[in-house]
């Protein structure tokens, strides 16, 4: 049997915030088994593993950017720019952004859904327009089309996405 959380008078819905840290925990999993399946990382997948799970228990520590500096390491030494690039640099956002926020809710603070709404929107915007990025990119390159004309419509989302970004912080709240 499973204990309901208790709901605090005056709060509307709220999660607990050991759930900012297995958001942590979870996408910079998914990054560094991207990175890494069916190739040889080495200690390297250890050591960023390692750093994972210490970002994730103490978010406000280096861990974090250590650990995305070996995620970003693999992916340039054993990928470049191939398919797993899109999803370590998520999987690296998510971390960032989320350890920023675990930072500052306490591991047994209960915090309102609606106080998430804000980096949610701003984390898909940044990850819709990352993949869009990416798969226009590959698109591109793929039908033969030189860098400086697939840089250039890589740019024009990046304005789009702006644009689309202000627009968003500027509709009312429900």
């Amino acid at each position: 049997m499973s204990a309901a959380a208790p709901e605090v008078h005056g709060l509307r819905r709220t999660v607990p915030g050991v759930v900012l840290r297995s958001v942590v925990l979870a996408a910079g999993g998914l990054a560094l088994a991207a990175v890494c399946a069916r190739r040889d990382a080495g200690w390297f997948f250890v050591l960023a593993g390692l750093l994972l799970l210490a970002a994730a228990a103490v978010p406000d520590s280096p861990a974090a950017t250590g650990f995305l500096v070996v995620l970003m390491a693999l992916q340039g030494g054993l990928g470049g720019l191939d398919a797993r690039l899109p999803v370590a640099v998520a999987g690296a956002y998510v971390v960032h952004v989320g350890c920023a926020l675990a930072a500052a809710v306490p591991l047994d603070a209960r915090l309102e859904r609606s106080a998430l709404r804000g980096p949610a929107l701003r984390a898909a915007t940044v990850l819709g327009t990352t993949g869009l990025a990416a798969a226009v990119t590959a698109v591109a390159a793929e039908a033969g089309v030189r860098t400086g004309e697939a840089l250039g419509v890589t740019v024009g989302l990046v304005v789009a996405a702006a644009v689309l970004a202000l627009v968003v912080r500027s509709a009312p709240a429900p």
